[in-house]
Order: C-alpha cells, then structure tokens, then sequence
C-alpha cells in the first residue's frame, strides 16, 4: 500500500511521527510532504522522516491564504501525478483534500477545534476523523460529512508512550531550584488570532522578567518572531526549534500557550497549563478547564494571578494509555485498500 502523508504545521510532526512508524511496521510505503512554515521541515529532518517540501509561507490575509491555499494544492497535484497513491492524510491540511482528488487519491484528514470552515473538508475528503467532544461541542451545527469521532485528544497518539528526557533542563543552563516557564506565542496569522492575546503575552513576559529565579523558555513560531522588548532585556532562552518539546513541558514548572496544542500536552503530562487564547474556545479546551487541568487567561488582570512557582514533582497521572494511534492507522489502511483494489481494477 502506497501511502501519502502531508505534513502542514509544526504540531502535526509529533502527530504523524508514530503513525508513520506504525503504517510502515505493517508493510506500507510512506511518502511525506511538507509545507516550510512554523519550522515544519527542520523538524520532520530532526525526526529522521524523509519529505519533499511542497509550498512554503503563512500569510495573514484572507485573500492571501486563498491563494496560497489554491498554489500550494496545485504543486501538491503535479507532486501526486503518476505515483499510484492509494491513500493520502492529513491534520487540517486545506491544500490536501482537493489535491488528492485531483489526483484520484482517497483521502482522511483529522482536525479538533469545531470553530473552523469545514466546507472544504466536507467537500474533498472520503474521511474526516474528529474528537467526539469537539462534535458534541459543536451543538449540532456541524453539517452532515463523512465524520468519524473518537473518545481522547489527538496528543495522545504520541504521548501514550512518552518518555521525557530528563538531560533537557540542564542542556538549557537551567537550575533545579530555579522555575522553569515555557511560553509559546499566538498564531499572528491564524484567521482566529486577536490583538487581545498580544497584550495578554507582552503582560506576561514582564511579570515573569519580574519575578526573581524565574528562566523563562520562548517557543518561536517562525524565525521572523520578533520578542517583545521585555523578554529581550531578561535574555529569555529561545532554542533551537527541533528541541523536544513533550520533554520541555514535562520539565516545565508552568506552561503558557496562545495555541492549544502544546497546551493539552502540558495538561496531560501533569504540567500546569495556562491558555491565553482569546477566540472561542474549543471543546477539547473546554473539557481540560472543566476539569482544573487548564486554566483560561482571557484578561489582562488575569495575568498577576498565575502562580509562578515550582511545580510539585508528581508522576504524569494526567497521561493515559491510548489507542489513537491505532485508530488512526486502521482508517488509513481501509480507506487505502479502497484505493488499493481500484488501482489493481485499472481505474487509475
């Protein structure tokens, strides 16, 4: 079975990372293609995973992500072409599902914050994997589609078998006695992003330049990030993007995120998670905060809350064992089989 899998934002590296591994235990070809933005590629080429980079860029417009979205599906088409795939997936990816059909390519795609367009999901994708309570919280306003839920959180595929590299805090120069904070910015291009989280952030980069024995770890997103001037007086560390980020969460005395990704990593390892994403907030989130796992920062006094202190040193009994990973490879393999028997019936 030839499989296609693209690979579109930095998170979705450390999702597909084990799905591949496992597509390949069971025999089938992988090939990985990648979009060079929030330091996709370095990381795939830190993970050992073979790509081709296929589009590049994240613009803010609407106009400008269209455009970028139609490009970057074209050169995904003419990539495809003559291949044979049998199945392609994706996390979110926009670019694939129209290419792939194209291409004559069955394809899945996963994705779990109900509050995006999903028109073109609907309309390309043979198979859209979600987490049941992101349809639960979308109340039933999630149009009929190919949709198949699953109980959990998509972090779980690689956290399941987790184990944390305890060398982390002292590669970054960091104490034992000293706080740990990991901060990782907003989405300044994301069509959710609001100006309420940038003054959210810059408040909270001063209090944690404020608060003694604190070392403070700044997650760019891109490389064109530009600190706010108070992390750049306190020498915040920015490392090297390729680090390992499940091992700095699990290390981490606080985590502060404008996404929800690394968020609901440091929720699961047992780390103390804050959110400072002012959009709407999704039900994966609303099920972590429900549940004191995550706390929501959605106003600047908010800020001078947050204990910043050392965290108690406790097993990660916010993590479970899970069988996403296998849920995910299952769909893969029987949509690819699909493709499988056309290709062998000569229909492509």
């Amino acid at each position: 079975m030839r499989v296609w899998i693209d690979v579109d934002n930095a998170p979705h590296v450390q999702i597909f990372r084990p799905i591949i591994s496992e597509l390949e235990r069971r025999g089938a070809d992988v090939t990985v293609t990648a979009r060079d933005r929030t330091y996709v590629p370095q990381m795939l080429e830190a993970a050992r995973i073979r790509h081709t980079v296929v589009g590049r860029g994240q613009p803010r417009s609407a106009a400008a992500k269209a455009a970028s979205l139609a490009t970057r599906a074209v050169g995904l088409t003419r990539f495809a072409a003559g291949k044979r795939f049998d199945v392609a997936a994706g996390h979110g990816s926009r670019s694939l599902p129209p290419a792939a059909r194209l291409a004559g390519v069955p394809n899945l795609t996963m994705f779990d914050y109900e509050h995006v367009s999903t028109w073109l999901f609907r309309r390309f994708c043979d198979r859209i994997l979600i987490p049941r309570a992101a349809m639960n919280g979308a109340n039933g306003h999630l149009p009929a589609g190919p949709w198949s839920a699953f109980d959990g959180f998509k972090e779980e595929i690689y956290l399941a078998d987790f184990r944390a590299d305890e060398s982390i805090r002292s590669r970054l120069g960091v104490a034992d006695e000293e706080i740990l904070a990991v901060v990782r910015p907003p989405s300044r291009t994301a069509h959710y992003h609001e100006s309420r989280s940038e003054a959210i952030l810059d408040a909270l980069a001063a209090r944690l330049t404020a608060t003694p024995n604190v070392r403070t770890v700044w997650l760019r997103r891109d490389a064109g990030e530009i600190l706010p001037a108070s992390a750049v007086r306190a020498g915040f560390l920015v490392p090297d993007p390729t680090l390992d980020g499940p091992s700095l969460i699990a290390a981490a005395d606080l985590v502060v995120s404008g996404g929800g990704t690394m968020n609901r990593e440091a929720a699961l390892l047992g780390t103390p998670a804050y959110s400072i994403f002012t959009g709407s907030v999704g039900a994966l989130d609303a099920e972590l905060i429900r549940a004191g796992k995550l706390v929501s920062i959605r106003e600047l006094p908010a800020v001078g809350r947050i204990p910043i202190v050392r965290k108690r040193e406790t097993p990660n009994s916010g993590m479970r064992q899970s069988r996403l990973r296998d849920f995910v490879v299952d769909h893969i393999c029987d949509l690819g089989s699909r493709g499988d028997a056309r290709t062998r019936g000569g229909v492509r």
